[in-house]
């Protein structure tokens, strides 16, 4: 199946790996330096709550003050900065980096779970 996903959209088998590799080695240091949150974490905190999901869309801006009525908000990388600029901190963000880095720190900084995925088209970006 990844072959075909990779002939599809372009990926590098190597790349990927290389990703992979890099993503682990920044798990392992911030489990030593006690940053890491086990996705459990989220998972316990999100048990029998509505969970708003703010997706990367260019239409979730007419829509965003809709998710001040939510208990729990999960971004997609792409609508962190859109949020944080109405005042919203979702309470998990997953990730693949490459959308706004200084936004995706500043919603860690201020709470948020990042759950990041690497691939390798962006291990040099």
């Amino acid at each position: 199946m990844y072959d075909v996903i990779r002939a599809v959209m372009g990926y590098s088998l190597s790349s990927d790996i290389e990703a992979s590799k890099i993503l682990y080695n920044i798990a392992v240091e911030m489990k030593i330096s006690r940053r890491l949150v086990d996705i459990n974490d989220f998972c316990t905190l999100a048990k029998n709550s509505d969970v708003c999901i703010a997706g990367g869309s260019i239409c979730l801006e007419k829509y965003v003050h809709e998710l001040y009525n939510c208990s729990i908000i999960a971004a997609a990388d792409g609508a962190v900065s859109l949020l944080l600029r109405n005042g919203i901190v979702p309470e998990i963000v997953f990730s693949d980096l490459d959308g706004s880095w200084h936004d995706i720190l500043l919603a860690s900084y201020s709470g948020s779970i990042i759950v990041v995925h690497g691939h390798g088209d962006n291990v040099h970006s």
